[in-house]
């Protein structure tokens, strides 16, 4: 299996949409309590 660099460009991409997740995950982490369903 090789390796697939990421450009620079790529690299950014990449940790906005971590950033991003992490807003939301902390977001939904706000709202969910014990016995709470979907």
């Amino acid at each position: 299996m090789a390796i697939k660099l990421k450009s620079p460009w790529e690299i950014e991409r990449m940790r906005e949409a971590g950033a991003l997740l992490t807003e939301v995950v902390e977001e939904v982490a706000r709202h969910v309590e014990p016995g709470i369903t979907t």
